[in-house]
């Protein structure tokens, strides 16, 4: 089954409270997005985490829709959005590799 590419309209956003990373306090913000499929109105709270002004009620966000129960739907996030993360720890793992290895030739042979 292929879900269906569609945007939505963020119609609302609700604020939450949270702790990030190092234990602060943290708002963030998820959104109520506005679809139709097959002429039909749907509107579904998504519980992602936006930080405040990353978006705005009005805004439109790419989602994907299951065809079969069209109630239910999340955001598209890109594969490059998930890619180039991925990427950039592999190319400094290398680095991070090659810069070992400098050094341990030179600890250990003497060059390098």
């Amino acid at each position: 089954m292929k879900w269906l590419h569609l945007q939505a309209a963020v119609t609302a956003l609700t604020a939450h409270e949270g702790r990030d990373e190092d234990n602060e306090i943290e708002i963030y913000y998820a959104p109520t997005v506005s679809y139709a499929v097959d002429g039909r109105d749907y509107s579904k709270y998504l519980d992602d985490r936006y930080p405040k002004g990353a978006l705005s009620v009005g805004d439109l966000l790419d989602i994907m829709v299951n065809p079969e129960h069209p109630e239910v739907c999340q955001i598209n996030l890109p594969v490059f959005s998930l890619i180039w993360p991925a990427l950039a720890a592999i190319i400094l793992f290398v680095v991070f590799l090659i810069g070992a290895r400098s050094v341990l030739f030179r600890l250990l042979w003497g060059y390098g």
